[in-house]
């Protein structure tokens, strides 16, 4: 997107092509946000059949580039789609998800329970605080939220059907979790800066898609895309004397609106002297007029 804006050549995002299985998600599985504050955003897709084995070349080869280890086609992916949009994502095994009393199995995100234990993927058993967030079951925590996957639930060679997460957590929540437990990860790294709330469904579909080609398998129709609050788009006012004042060089009106409309904040008002922009939902750094 910054090189597209100061290049001026076009964005191009990968198109997704996906062919669904007949079989409908809302019957596959369910979703229970208990923290909206910590989790305003948690979206679900499954894919059945899938042949969990290495990954193709190219995926191995991008991700040991950038000094992550290959584990297998399914894991590599959602490491992949990361790198290529900023959103971690975490594969489960279907099956290994408790089922409801409905006998659908359902994700729960809750707080832990305070003195809570819970196996991380690295085989290492953690004390949780109340103040952590985790992926659970209707039985069992499954996943440290936005930090790291439980080894009760990790994607193995048995794997036939996988469940992809794609969520939002709250930014200062994830930090405080890594920091108490002195576990750092990838996915923390990016959630405890602040992600694009707004990229969680497309990021999940680009998973599929990738997932399907790599490791087979079909994807059920539709998605569990649960956002209890959505956020209103956030509009600031620039006032164009007010770039001059800061940057030292002057700027015409219209080169100015120009340059935010290049980096993709569309105009809601102009007046004389200022305008207003949408920010979208990946400019997570843009908070004032500043």
């Amino acid at each position: 997107r910054e090189i597209a804006a100061v290049t001026g050549n076009p964005l191009r995002i990968p198109e997704l092509k996906i062919q669904n299985a007949e079989c409908k998600i809302e019957e596959l599985v369910a979703v229970r946000i208990e923290d909206a504050g910590l989790c305003p955003r948690y979206t679900a897709r499954v894919i059945k059949g899938v042949k969990v084995g290495p990954s193709p070349d190219w995926l191995r080869s991008v991700l040991e580039k950038v000094g992550i280890r290959s584990i297998s086609n399914v894991v590599d992916v959602t490491n992949y789609v990361m790198l290529e949009t900023g959103q971690p994502l975490h594969a489960f095994d279907y099956h290994l998800i408790a089922k409801a009393a409905d006998g659908k199995p359902t994700i729960v995100v809750r707080r832990a329970a305070a003195g809570e234990k819970f196996k991380t993927l690295d085989n290492q058993e953690r004390t949780l605080t109340g103040e952590m967030l985790l992926i659970a079951d209707e039985q069992k925590g499954i996943a440290l939220a936005g930090v790291m996957g439980g080894a009760n639930t990790e994607i193995n060679d048995q794997t036939v059907d996988v469940l992809i997460e794609s969520a939002y957590f709250n930014p200062t929540n994830i930090r405080r979790t890594s920091k108490q437990l002195g576990l750092r990860s990838e996915s923390s790294y990016r959630f405890e800066r602040g992600a694009d709330v707004g990229i969680c469904d497309w990021a999940s579909q680009r998973a599929a898609q990738l997932i399907l080609e790599t490791a087979g398998g079909q994807l059920a129709a539709g998605v569990v895309d649960c956002h209890p609050k959505p956020a209103e788009p956030k509009k600031i006012t620039l006032h164009f004397s007010k770039s001059k004042d800061l940057l030292g060089i002057g700027i015409s009106h219209a080169e100015q609106v120009a340059f935010l409309t290049k980096l993709g904040l569309s105009v809601v008002e102009q007046q004389p002297g200022e305008c207003t922009v949408r920010i979208p939902t990946w400019r997570v750094d843009m908070k004032r007029e500043v």
